[in-house]
């Protein structure tokens, strides 16, 4: 997110340059191209000189050379590295969370920066669940809980539903295997509908059950049956409490 702010600057100022009728290679009000060259060498501030210096913190820097004319090439060519450039951040932030369980088990060759489909899943809370899920932001106790002070262990946050000791309440555990009678009838229902419409999707499930959710949030016909699903547990969070172990009962585990 910060690196996306740190790039609406650069990104905004470079299009205007784009776009600028020629003679003019610079955004509106801010001179003509034959001028800037001296203005930018003269070491005082320039807009040029906060282009340069924003590309250069960015957390993978964008080289830009001031003193090179603004030709339509030089822009383009700047734009797509400052897109480079964001991309690899991303990808570098998302290898390094602790979170975002399901956006991490994406295969690597899919793109990073594109719309995705489940973004026209029509009903909108289903569509915002799914969301919620893939960006770690659900209600679900294993980021709740995270968020406590004292901190709670993961490992003891136990999921509200079955209760079950090392059964922590996470988005494959909650969404797929937890065996709660609450949970059953849409865990099933979803599941019979990938089933029957992907029969491979079995032993994902069964093998490699973050690789199952990342299949379902990518195939068309499946999506929003997942979405459903999602938005299902979800409200039922909202209706049984969460198990918060005491801090007694934490030393009494531990001991």
């Amino acid at each position: 997110m910060a690196s996306a702010i740190q790039a609406s600057f650069p990104c905004t100022t470079i299009s205007s340059i784009r776009a600028a009728p020629a003679p003019c290679a610079a955004p509106c009000g801010f001179g003509r191209g034959s001028d800037i060259g001296p203005f930018s060498d003269s070491g005082r501030a320039s807009w040029l000189g906060n282009l340069h210096l924003a590309l250069s913190k960015l957390p993978v820097p964008v080289q830009f050379d001031i003193t090179a004319p603004l030709t339509t090439e030089l822009t383009e060519g700047c734009l797509e590295e400052l897109r480079l450039s964001l991309v690899s951040h991303l990808k570098q932030q998302l290898a390094d969370s602790h979170r975002l369980t399901i956006l991490k088990a994406r295969p690597h060759q899919r793109a990073t920066l594109e719309r995705r489909a489940y973004l026209t899943i029509s009903d909108r809370e289903q569509r915002f669940a799914l969301c919620r899920l893939l960006a770690s932001d659900s209600p679900l106790a294993v980021e709740v809980l995270r968020r406590r002070t004292p901190l709670v262990p993961r490992e003891q946050r136990t999921c509200r539903f079955c209760e079950r000791q090392g059964s922590v309440e996470d988005e494959i555990h909650v969404l797929l295997l937890c065996p709660s009678e609450q949970l059953r009838q849409s865990r099933e229902r979803f599941m019979a509908t990938a089933f029957a419409r992907q029969p491979l999707w079995r032993i994902s499930w069964e093998r490699m059950p973050e690789r199952f959710l990342v299949d379902g949030v990518g195939d068309e016909n499946i999506m929003a049956h997942l979405a459903e699903h999602t938005h299902t547990v979800f409200q039922l969070c909202e209706t049984v409490p969460m198990v918060v172990v005491a801090p007694e009962e934490q030393a009494q585990t531990e001991a």
